[in-house]
């Protein structure tokens, strides 16, 4: 019978985080970011990137689809890719909104 061997699979222990002299955790915190220097300031930019986002790959698969149909592109792998990541963003952006909905009016049928 072979002896169990512990193994280390790279986590470390958790660590609370420091406190500052004030006791108020959320001022030593600063925006989050996002990317190469990209800061949010608010829920509001945030979302506005999202939708960029989304209407950038609607765009590119419209473009590809564009340059197939009129022989500039005869890729159609590519074209696929592209329609079909547009499917996807499109229907997480619905499926997000649809959760911001769902919570809006669980908000507004609680009684305080």
């Amino acid at each position: 019978m072979t002896p169990i061997i512990p193994t280390s699979i790279g986590l470390a222990p958790v660590q609370a985080p420091a406190i500052p002299a004030d006791g108020f955790v959320g001022a030593a915190q600063s925006a989050p970011t996002v990317g190469a220097g990209q800061t949010f300031q608010n829920f509001g930019d945030l979302l506005g990137q999202a939708l960029d986002a989304v209407n950038g790959t609607q765009a590119q698969a419209d473009a590809a689809a564009t340059q197939l149909v009129s022989g500039q592109s005869t890729d159609i792998h590519t074209v696929m890719i592209d329609m079909q990541q547009a499917k996807t963003t499109f229907d997480l952006a619905v499926q997000v909104r649809n959760k911001a909905l769902d919570a809006y009016n669980e908000l507004m049928h609680t009684q305080f």
